[in-house]
């Protein structure tokens, strides 16, 4: 068993640690994804983009509601009654990128018709 040196266990940080997958137990894969996507946020096209927002939107929720960890940029735990309001503007937050991502795929599949199939994403 490795000693953590953490202060807050339940604050998720961006950079890895060798004590993260006991540090965050259950939500090991969850916090591997999240760092993983957040890397690549801004890579790809318009529709990759939103998708990857999406995702980690999605994971930020889960995280938070299901997890009960804080992510960055907090340096302390969120504290209980702060919860609910980290959680409803992402919720809010991911229902404008899953709208997004719908108008992207829709412009995706029109662009592909009048160019006859020859434009790819």
């Amino acid at each position: 068993m490795i000693e953590s040196r953490r202060e807050y266990p339940e604050l998720v940080t961006r950079e890895p640690a060798q004590d993260d997958e006991e540090v965050y137990g259950d939500a090991w894969p969850l916090v591997g994804e999240w760092r993983t996507l957040e890397l690549r946020r801004e890579v790809g096209t318009k529709l990759d983009r939103a998708r990857t927002r999406e995702r980690i939107m999605e994971l930020e929720i889960e995280l938070i509601d299901e997890q009960g960890l804080t992510l960055p940029p907090a340096t302390s735990p969120t504290h209980p009654s702060e919860r609910e309001s980290h959680l409803g503007w992402r919720r809010r937050a991911l229902d404008d990128l899953r709208r997004e991502r719908k108008g992207q795929e829709v412009w995706s599949r029109v662009r592909r018709v009048l160019s006859l199939g020859l434009w790819k994403e």
